[in-house]
Order: C-alpha cells, then structure tokens, then sequence
C-alpha cells in the first residue's frame, strides 16, 4: 500500500523550563532580535532578478556556485529548447531522480529523488508546499509546463529548513513571471493519440509594477496501458484460468485545463508585495477497479517583502494550497480526498559583510475531507529554524537548525552543516552532513480499520562529499552521499485483523552523481549519470533493492544551432528495478532516444517537431503498465525575445 519510508523518533516536552525548549527560544528570540537590530546599508538585492539566482537550497537568493548544496537549475530556455511537454519528463534529467508512470499523460507518477520514497520529496510551487496529506505525495504531473518559469531541485536533506519530507531533497517549480513592457506568448500543438494543446499567455511591466497570466488546455485520447502483469489492472481469463489479460482494453485519455496569474510591485521604496495563483484542473482514465479520476490542484499565495535597509530583509507569506481528487467506477462514484493546507511563514535576512544569518517561523495547518470516515481530520504544525552562512577568504561554512512542533506526534529537531573550499582552476570541494524526518501521514495514523497513533516520524541522516568545476560555460559536478533511514512505515497484516502500519523498516542508500553541462561553439551538451545502491537494511528483504529504484541511471542531451534549424537528441537510460520489495518482479531496464527539429520564422515564430521513443522501445516503469511507443508532436510557438 505505501513505498519505503523513514522516519525519525518524536517526544512531548513535558515542560517550558526544560533543556529541550531551548532551540524553540533560542530560535525565536533571534528571529524577532535579527529585525529589531538597527542596521548600516551593505550590498541591496531590492532589485535582483529572481530568475539568475537560486534560493530553494538555503531560503535565501545566492548563486549556483554559492551553494554548498548539489542543485539543477532547468530554466524557461532550456524548457524551450528541449521540446519536452511536461514536468515529470522534464525532471528525469535531473541526477539521481526517477520518474515513474502508471500509464501516459496524467497517469499516476511517483518520484525517487536519491533512492528516497516518493513520499521523502518537498514539493513547492513559488514556495507554497503541495500535496495530500492522506497519501503523503504531490501530484506534479498536472502541472502544464507553461506556467513554468524555472524549477530548482536541490538533491539531499532539507528538513533543517522545510521540516517534514526533505529527506531526499527539495523541488520548487516557479511559475512565469513578467518581462519588460507588454508581451505574449503563444504555443499550438497537435500530435500522436490525437493530441491537442493550446498554450497561451501575456504580461505586462513597468518601473512599479508587474503582471502575468498563462493558461492552457490539453487534449489526448491516450492508449491503452495496461498490459495484464498487474493485479492492479487485470482478470483472470475464463477460457484459460492460469492466464491474465488485460481488464480493460480501451484507450486511456486526459483532459487538462490550467491558468495562473500571477502580479506584483512596489508599494514604497522598501517594501514590495507579490501574490500568485495557479490552478490546474484535470480528468484521467486508467485501468483498475476505478477507471477515472477528477483532481484539482490549487495554490494561492501573498507575500510581503520589507527591504529594512540593505543589510536586512524580512517577508511575510500567507498561502493555501488545495489537492482534491474524486474516482469513479465506470462512471459510478466512488472516493474522494480533500487536502487543504493552510501556511504562514515568517523569514528574516540579516547579511553583513562575510555572513548571512536567516531565521523564520513557518506555520502549516492540514485539514482533510474525504468519502472515509477519519478519526481525526486536521493538524498543525509549527516549525522554527534558523541558519548561519559565514565566508573566510576560501572557505565557507553554513549551519541550520530546526524545531518542529507538531499536535499529533510531538517535536522533531534536525540540523545540517556544511563546508565549501574554493580550489585553483575554478574547483570547489564541499562536504555536507544533515539530518531529516517524514511525518506519518493521516492514512498512516488514521485509515479507518487500521488506526495507529503511536507512529512516529521517520528519520534518516546524511553524509555528503562533492567536487565542482565551473568555468566560463562549462561546468562539471560530482557528489558522493550515503544516507541511512529508520524508522520506516511499513503496512503488513495483522494476525486476523486488517493490514495496519508500524515503524518496522530501515533502509541504506549510497550513490554517485556526475552531472555537467557545456557549450562548444553553437553545441549544448548537458547531461548526468548516476550509480546508487538503494538498499532495505531490516527483515526478510535486507539488502535487496528498494521497490522501483533503478541502480543506474544516465541522460545525455545534446542540441545544436544551425540557425534558422536547431536539432537536439536526448538519450535516457534507467537500469533494471522491482516492483516489489522481495525483488521478485523485475521491471527490465531501458534505453530511449528522442529528437527535435525547429525551424526560425520570422523573429519569434518557430515551428517545432518533436519524435519520443525514436525506436519504439517496448518498456515499463511500473509493472504492467505500458509506456508510450513512437510518437511524435507538432509544435508551433510564438515566444518573444
């Protein structure tokens, strides 16, 4: 019923004056100490452009080769230029990430970030975190890739700053933002399994203010997916009993339409407002035991930032984000799950001449409707951390520290810490250390039948070495980390009674990641390999390798510029995984080519075809479910310069 998971134990702090309590108050009163502190002006960001800087790894804007944190950057060019359709594609050329699909576009997808569950992965959209809190998974699937401005994934443990899910990383997709002065753009395209998507949107900015808004519809009839070696989506053939086919043969379609909007400006010299929303609604067909499903995914956001003075910054976000989804069973109703997550953050920057001290409070309210009957249908959580990054000549030294406090399972405190050394001949060495937890989620503590409140969080910790060269247009990473989880939820069968969860597995991850990126003349390269061994580490299925985790991974895009022509030719390879956790049924591994071809008309008009599965490779990423053969896209896009 769940993927692999970790966990970290909790513990009630049974008074105020206990030793426990003291990184909630030594937390706060630097908090409010960093803005009542009067200040001299030092360097101003009032007027940085978000889109050239990351600020996913530490909550504070700084540069790629600032960061001690291995993170890919996939930009609004790189998104045009690789003719990629969604995010879940998209995000396969991270390193160490993978993407798996229970079928074509709008199918359900998990991500494996570090061999990390999909349940061990933050996942925001301009900062407000998503999912359902049910399930414990975010649904990035549905999210149109043009409303998307830049998605950071930082790859390693985050909780020290986010809390709950960032044992294996952070992914924050930042929606579009506004140009200089009244633009447009405009994307058509039509292709394989009659598909058909119209992408559209404008914006406008002057000296004070901005605004953008995109929207966008997608039409496909699909395929059918299923290919009858899953329970999930089979029966049993009358004529042959021992023989399985397929449940349902039809094709599998996907309807998707999305808008976000999204505005801001100064209201005086230091203090600017932002807010956003995005909203994606979709239907989806598949095979099962339900065979539709309707979801919703919404986000809401208003933040203020006040510029103190050039030393100081303080921010005030209030966000909603809602995850709604019904299924139906041909047609009849038959479940619903409702997550509206309510958050409130509060950030303060202090940065001096060789330090940056960042503390904030973040305050996160759950509740829940749904057809089941829960016990108990809401939590709050409040978490309070703070970090110090201070620079000596060549090294660079960042620590963080967190205390969640959480009404259904108690406190939770994490840290991290992290060194950086610049080398000669633009390389830099890091080396890292973090600790991070999964809150149980409300199916973990209250499915009806299977109660269990005593759960705990799962825990892990994480070591971490890298090398990194960056020079001109070239640059070249490697990362080394092993990470260790305990405390693991894992469901199993009661002696005569229903299946019930308890914190009973451990897991043990070690990997390798190379990732680069180059221009030669008018030739992008850019691309990763990873090697990992995700391992369970307790009972009957010790050291066999966790479900759906391939051990190898690689990717490798190359593109080129002939204007008024450019070509481009991705290779992904996954290696072998199981669909299960005794290693049983084997997923086989694969290779994929796809290609590119786009033609200049005019200034801003291109024409664009797209061929995925070059070689119709026949392979899986879930047992039993097919994935798309050859297919290709027709593309016409307007997109001013």
């Amino acid at each position: 019923m769940q993927d692999e998971l970790d966990t970290c134990t909790g513990g009630a702090f049974p008074g105020i004056l206990q030793m426990k309590y003291f990184p909630f108050w030594a937390i706060l009163a630097l908090h409010v100490g960093i803005v009542a502190i009067p200040h001299d002006a030092h360097a101003d960001e009032h007027d940085k452009n978000p889109l050239t800087i990351v600020v996913t790894s530490s909550r504070a804007a700084e540069t790629v080769d600032e960061t001690m944190a291995p993170v890919t950057i996939i930009d609004r060019e790189e998104i045009d230029r690789s003719g990629v359709k969604s995010v879940d594609e998209l995000l396969t050329r991270v390193p160490g990430l993978i993407v798996t699909h229970n079928g074509g576009r709008g199918a359900a997808s998990s991500i494996f970030l570090r061999g990390t569950s999909s349940r061990h992965v933050l996942i925001l959209i301009d900062g407000v975190k998503i999912g359902s809190a049910t399930l414990g998974t975010a649904s990035l699937n549905h999210l149109p890739l043009s409303v998307v401005e830049k998605i950071e994934v930082v790859r390693g443990p985050r909780s020290s700053l986010y809390g709950s899910e960032a044992i294996g990383g952070v992914i924050q997709v930042f929606t579009r933002r506004a140009k200089q002065a009244f633009s447009g753009n405009l994307t058509v395209s039509a292709g394989s399994h009659d598909t058909y998507e119209v992408d559209a949107g404008f914006s406008d900015s002057n000296s004070r203010n901005w605004y953008s808004v995109n929207m966008s519809s997608l039409d496909t009839e699909g395929f059918n997916v299923c290919n009858g070696k899953s329970s999930s989506c089979r029966v049993r053939n009358l004529n042959f009993p021992d023989n399985y086919e397929p449940a349902d043969l039809d094709k599998d379609g996907y309807r998707n339409r999305s808008l976000n909007f999204s505005a801001g400006g100064h209201l005086t010299e230091r203090i600017d407002l932002t807010g956003g929303l995005t909203l994606s609604d979709n239907d989806t067909e598949f095979d099962g035991s339900q065979n539709e499903s309707d979801k919703r995914i919404r986000t809401l956001f208003l933040q203020g930032d006040w510029f103190i003075n050039g030393g100081l910054k303080t921010s005030l976000t209030l966000s909603e984000s809602l995850d709604e989804v019904e299924t139906f069973n041909k047609g009849e109703f038959f479940s619903r799950f409702k997550t509206i997550r309510e958050q409130a953050s509060w950030i303060s920057q202090w940065n001096l001449e060789n330090h940056r001290m960042i503390s904030g409070i973040d305050f996160i309210q759950d509740q829940i409707e749904s057809s089941n009957n829960y016990s108990v249908r809401e939590r709050d959580n409040t978490g309070y951390f703070a970090s110090l990054r201070s620079s000596f000549k060549t090294l660079d030294m960042e620590l963080s520290v967190r205390l969640d406090d959480n009404e259904q399972y108690g406190e939770k405190t994490t840290g991290s810490a992290a060194l950086g050394r610049d080398l000669p001949l633009g390389w830099r060495l890091t080396g890292s250390y973090g600790t991070a937890f999964k809150a149980p989620t409300f199916n973990d503590l209250y499915w009806p039948g299977s109660e269990s409140p005593d759960l705990i969080p799962e825990e892990s910790s994480s070591t971490e070495i890298g090398i990194i060269y960056s020079r001109q247009s070239t640059r070249v990473s490697f990362h080394a980390y092993r990470t260790k989880i305990e405390n693991l939820i894992a469901w199993a069968p009661t002696s005569g009674g229903p299946w019930k969860p308890g914190n009973v597995d451990k897991a043990k991850i070690s990997g390798l990641e190379i990732e680069f990126q180059t221009t030669i003349n008018t030739v992008n390269l850019n691309g990763s390999f990873t090697l990992q061994e995700p391992l369970n580490d307790s009972g009957i299925n010790r050291n066999r390798q966790l479900r759906r985790r391939a051990k190898q991974l690689a990717f490798l895009d190359i593109s080129q510029n002939f204007n008024p022509w450019k070509l481009g030719l991705s290779l992904h390879y996954r290696g072998k995984s199981y669909d299960d956790a005794a290693n049983t049924n084997l997923v086989n591994g694969f290779g994929r080519v796809d290609t590119r071809l786009a033609r200049l008309f005019q200034q801003d008009w291109n024409l664009e075809l797209k061929i995925n599965n070059l070689f119709d490779k026949d392979y899986e990423t879930v047992r039993g479910y097919h994935q798309d053969g050859r297919n290709f896209l027709i593309t016409l896009r307007y997109s001013p310069q």
